[in-house]
């Protein structure tokens, strides 16, 4: 019986995170507000221009986005417009935001890239920007620190990359790193 249940809830999650993010509803139960471009504080400004289609950590049909959401099992997390949760890296800086994941880390932790349009759900506009990575791409952050996807995270909700060598941590609607030390797949995902 647990099998069934537990082959059922990536369906189950996924589903209830798409009617959410789709329909509106936050954390607080009002509706959503939309926004256009992340406006950086204090950071770099560049131009957009990269697209979110197939670029690493964004489906092409999900919208860009950021989302606070709470996951029952590590409390409020940020996902991205898939419901994909959303790591920072102690290894990064966020005063001045600086990007220290190249290479192989960069491949099992693919940053956010920034486009022009990323609507926001729950989450301060005045906390999101971008910085320019060395590798050229300009890649989204949240309270200064960049953003991340964990490759090994293949279905929304799951947290997989949570204290990952102690330094990957989900990150916070606020841009603080979540402090629970277990990862793994979220029993529940929700607002």
């Amino acid at each position: 019986m647990t099998a069934v249940r537990r082959s059922f809830l990536p369906v189950a999650l996924a589903g209830t995170a798409v009617l959410l993010l789709a329909t509106g509803c936050v954390e607080d139960g009002s509706a959503a507000s939309s926004s256009g471009q992340p406006q950086p504080s204090q950071q770099q400004q560049h131009p957009p221009g990269h697209s979110a289609a197939g670029a690493a950590g964004q489906a092409e049909d999900d919208e860009p986005g950021l989302s606070a959401i709470r996951a029952f099992d590590i409390g409020k997390l940020v996902v991205d417009g898939g419901g994909f949760t959303l790591y920072r890296s102690d290894k990064d800086t966020a005063k001045p935001p600086k990007s220290n994941c190249a290479g192989k880390c960069a491949e099992d932790w693919p940053p956010m890239v920034s486009v022009a349009e990323l609507k926001l759900h729950n989450i301060d506009q005045a906390l999101v920007g971008s910085v320019i990575r060395a590798d050229g791409v300009e890649q989204v952050t949240l309270a200064g620190w960049p953003l991340y996807r964990h490759a090994a995270d293949e279905m929304p909700g799951e947290t997989s990359g949570q204290s990952v060598n102690g330094t990957w941590f989900a990150v916070a609607p606020d841009g603080s790193k979540v402090t629970v030390t277990d990862g793994g797949l979220s029993g529940e995902f929700g607002l």
